[in-house]
């Protein structure tokens, strides 16, 4: 069995799979050690509850393999020129929605700290993407700067106005965060699958039609790295 884990900015996720099934979310408490026999990580910030899962994987043995960004993979080419300076994240996002639609234009948005939106054309080249404020830290950002404009933690965020200040506010982020999302859209001349994916993103996936939702894409995408880079290696 593979342990898949996709270490963010604020937390730590957890999937199980082996090379030919879909990743199985877990929780750490689910964990048996003993039924892992290697480790697939990716990070953006290491902690030391990463280091710690690492340090026991390495103490029963365990192979840790730890997933980076490269400049193509399968024919999948990276936007960046620089591309040691994408977010594996992202990298993984694109990975995994390209393989599961293959010969589609794409836009992957992964809604977390930050909100990333990533553009894959229908030819395996990522064309590159934004990086916008996450609707947390939009919210915090804007009641820190304007003292008048106060939050509310009981509020949550909708796509109509706002008729008090915190409903305002959380609507406003949201609104401005499914703009992006819009006209990222408009960058295809024809038809484009837009993804979702990270903690707000089944929630913006509910807000626009014809949309999906996959809580599941970075790991889909690590195992399809493991098996397309590292294993060649």
């Amino acid at each position: 069995m593979i342990l898949l884990i996709d270490a963010g900015n604020t937390a730590i996720k957890l999937a199980v799979s082996d090379e030919h099934n879909q990743p199985t979310l877990i929780k750490q408490v689910q964990l048996c050690w003993s039924k892992i026999s290697l480790v697939l990580y990716s990070c953006v910030k290491h902690s030391a509850e990463l280091q710690a899962m690492i340090d026991t994987a390495q103490a029963h043995g365990i192979e840790v393999c730890r997933a980076k960004v490269s400049q193509q993979l399968d024919g999948l080419v990276c936007g960046y020129e620089h591309f040691h300076n994408l977010g594996i994240d992202r990298w993984l996002a694109v990975i995994g929605a390209q393989n599961d639609y293959p010969n589609e234009n794409l836009v992957i948005v992964d809604s977390g700290t930050a909100t990333t939106i990533d553009f894959v054309s229908l030819d395996k080249k990522h064309l590159g993407g934004w990086i916008i404020p996450g609707l947390d830290l939009m919210v915090e950002s804007i009641s820190q700067r304007a003292p008048d404009v106060f939050s509310d933690s009981e509020v949550g965020f909708e796509n109509i106005t706002g008729t008090n200040t915190p409903n305002a506010l959380h609507n406003g982020c949201f609104v401005s965060t499914l703009g992006a999302v819009v006209i990222a859209q408009q960058h295809f001349n024809h038809y484009c699958r837009v993804i979702f994916t990270g903690g707000y993103g089944f929630h913006l996936h509910q807000a626009m039609e014809n949309t999906q939702f996959d809580e599941r894409l970075i790991f889909k995408g690590l195992l399809v790295w493991y098996v397309k880079q590292a294993k060649n290696n």
